[in-house]
């Protein structure tokens, strides 16, 4: 069935305006879209949305969830207009698979889906290890995802799911458009099978519904007879997939750029309004006044504000997210002392309370050694320098996207996989290049951004080469920092 693009969130112009460029129609736009589009965005209102766009819960990333083709051509449209993105794209929700018990494991049990994939299985009762049970992922993660048992078929309007009672969309608000839809359910003799009306049968008319429900009661019959055939772990049908496309400074950049062909857009418009409620007002307010003023002055005095706010921020506890590219996350945390006021750079220590070697280094920890992590706004360096029985044993210096720190005190960067660590000797190196050449070869980073971390890298290989010290780390740092206004580097 032919379908659009929901699209909602910070991000949304930005999209709407990429993927109306590709060909790719909007769905359900909201009152705001339709002003800003017109004609543009009409023709695709009236569609399903078989995929939704919008923004992670931080608002440094992009969320996607719906029909594989279509979600795959959004994607694919996003990362050829914004360069500096990390893609991911799963198995989402809504996958029905045969698995095969292998254990009870806490609640539930652990399962082995096709391809030795495992996964945990709630809900069920009376099996055992070996036994084949019918399942659909629930909670999606391409590590171990969450299952509960029965199938699901996907449809337009709505999804069939075995052994559950019929319900609504949260977003369907209409009390006689919700009645007609639960008659409707419930007149079709779904026998073992209960219907959830997806947000997108709240504007669509019956007979499309009806229509779409007669489509998926006859896949489902197909499905238990496939179901029941399976001798071995397998999907039988394919769900929603699910992307994420991470946007650190520069993708936001991107997305400004291509904001403003539609609308008057202060530069960092995106990492305002991602970074901070109160400056994501003031860029309302400010973009009102573009038709009066210059763009980049009123960008300038917003950023003057934020870094003032920054640098309240000595002396309390900040937590950074060091995201990496496959998705896993680790968070530093400590009180920051700024180091060097002018440049607006921190510093915040940790005690090491176990023993084991330096990553990279292979210097020995000890319990009782101090870590100093050492950044700054907009740096593309988190570095860590390592100190024991008042010596100084060695740096570990990440190299990722600029650090976007909130006045909150919470800041978020991606890794970009390569490092260079640094021995007080002068004996400096760069590593874990092949991960970043790994992820390139994934399609899940561009190789120009990969390209620049590996520059930055060796810069950084150089410099300390010739004289290491903390104080060095801190000029490094500082040096490096992208001009968020003007630079166009990740």
């Amino acid at each position: 069935m032919e379908g659009g693009v929901r699209v909602r969130g910070i991000y949304a112009t930005a999209l709407t305006r990429l993927l109306l460029d590709e060909g790719i129609p909007i769905a359900d736009p909201t009152d705001v879209i339709v002003t800003r589009f017109g004609e543009e965005v009409k023709s695709g209102a009236s569609l399903p949305a078989l995929v939704t766009v919008k923004d992670r819960e931080d608002r440094q990333a992009l969320v996607a969830v719906g029909e594989g083709e279509l979600l795959n051509r959004a994607v694919e449209a996003i990362a050829k207009r914004i360069t500096c993105c990390v893609r991911r794209v799963w198995p989402g929700p809504n996958y029905t698979l045969k698995v095969k018990i292998v254990e009870k494991e806490g609640s539930g049990y652990l399962v082995e889906g096709p391809e030795g994939v495992r996964g945990l299985l709630f809900r069920v009762h009376g099996v055992k290890p070996g036994d084949l049970v019918l399942a659909h992922v629930a909670k999606p993660d391409p590590r171990r995802p969450l299952l509960r048992p029965g199938a699901v078929v996907t449809g337009a309007y709505a999804r069939l799911v075995q052994g559950a009672r019929h319900s609504l969309s949260e977003f369907i608000r209409d009390y006689e458009k919700a009645s007609e839809l639960l008659a409707l359910a419930s007149s079709l003799g779904l026998e073992g099978w209960g219907v959830r009306f997806r947000s997108s049968a709240a504007k669509a008319p019956l007979t499309r519904i009806l229509d779409d429900l007669s489509n998926l009661k006859e896949r489902a019959k197909e499905l238990e007879k496939r179901a029941s055939e399976a001798q071995e772990p397998c999907i039988l049908e394919r769900g929603d997939e699910i992307a994420f496309i991470l946007l650190p400074l520069k993708g936001k950049r991107d997305m400004d750029e291509v904001r403003s062909k539609q609308q008057p857009t202060l530069p960092l418009h995106h990492f305002f309004k991602s970074i901070d409620r109160d400056l994501s007002t003031k860029v309302d307010l400010f973009e009102e006044a573009l038709a009066c003023c210059n763009r980049t002055c009123l960008s300038e005095v917003l950023l003057g504000d934020y870094l003032k706010r920054i640098k309240r921020l000595n002396s309390k506890y900040v937590t950074i997210i060091h995201e990496k590219i496959g998705g896993d996350t680790v968070y530093f945390k400590g009180k920051a002392e700024i180091v060097d006021e002018n440049e607006v750079v921190f510093a915040m220590e940790r005690v090491i309370k176990s023993e084991g070697v330096y990553d990279g280094l292979n210097v020995e920890k000890k319990p009782g050694d101090v870590a100093r992590t050492i950044f700054a706004p907009f740096s593309p360096l988190l570095a860590h320098v390592y100190y024991g029985e008042g010596a100084m044993k060695g740096a570990y210096i990440s190299v990722g996207t600029p650090l976007e720190l909130a006045p909150s005190g919470r800041g978020w960067y991606l890794d970009l996989e390569v490092d260079v660590v640094a021995k007080p000797s002068g004996e400096a190196q760069v590593i874990d290049l092949q991960e970043l050449e790994g992820a390139v070869e994934k399609g899940e980073i561009a190789e120009e951004v990969a390209q620049e971390a590996i520059n930055i890298a060796r810069k950084v290989e150089a410099e300390v080469s010739k004289g290491f010290t903390e104080e060095k780390i801190v000029e490094l740092v500082s040096k490096l920092k992208t001009s968020p206004i003007t630079a166009r580097n990740a």
